[in-house]
């Protein structure tokens, strides 16, 4: 058996593109992740757009690696999208408070005080 310590990183497309409401037109971050079976938009961007909410709908955060069995109700909205040949795509997403948010790098007292990490932090 053969095994490799050789790490290859994988990320995700990204793209900006026009999304369009109501004749306001906000240029948008975008991530595609063609795995997911939910699109997202974050509220600032259904503001700037003056989306109108949709429904909600109940989401458990489980897939978002919450342990919780809590249960959350999100507003959703569609919004449109323009591609660059000019097609205009519909889009239902779920709208979200933030969609990436930066790591915290918090090292436990614990593990700042093993011999050998010493000075590492």
């Amino acid at each position: 058996m053969y095994s490799s310590q050789q790490s290859h990183d994988i990320l995700p497309k990204t793209a900006t593109a026009p999304v369009v409401n109501n004749g306001q037109e906000v240029e948008c971050n975008i991530l595609f992740d063609e795995g997911a079976q939910r699109s997202f938009i974050t509220k600032k961007s259904t503001d700037q757009l003056e989306m109108n909410p949709i429904e909600k709908v109940s989401i458990h955060p489980s897939a978002f690696g919450d342990l919780s069995q809590k249960v959350r109700n999100l507003d959703t909205a569609t919004m449109q999208l323009h591609t660059d040949t000019g097609e205009k795509v519909h889009i239902d997403t779920l709208i979200v408070p933030d969609i990436a948010v930066p790591i915290q790098n918090k090292i436990s007292q614990t593990t700042r005080n093993l011999p050998h990490l010493k000075g590492s932090t």
